[in-house]
């Protein structure tokens, strides 16, 4: 997931969760059955891993320091043209 937390539409803040389980619509849209909490995070230039899931209180570890997020490799779920 993709957060402006200024709301300026600038990507500020990503969480990254597992996927458990996917699947399609009736209508075609794609589902995703993920975790309840990410297992990663990247914020202010550094990425956290949170190898047990439960949610931000304090346990997460750095995982990589001085990164940027990679926007260029996002890519967005499209369905006929139109985002997810």
């Amino acid at each position: 997931m993709l957060y402006s937390l200024h709301g300026n539409g600038q990507i500020d803040y990503v969480t990254a969760r597992l996927v458990q389980d996917y699947s399609r619509s009736s209508y075609g849209n794609p589902i995703y059955q993920t975790e309840s909490q990410p297992l990663f995070y990247w914020w202010n230039h550094t990425m956290w891993n949170d190898p047990e899931q439960d949610g931000v209180n304090g346990n997460e570890r750095v995982y990589q320091e001085n990164t940027e997020f990679d926007l260029s490799r996002y890519k967005p779920c499209l369905f006929n043209g139109q985002p997810c």
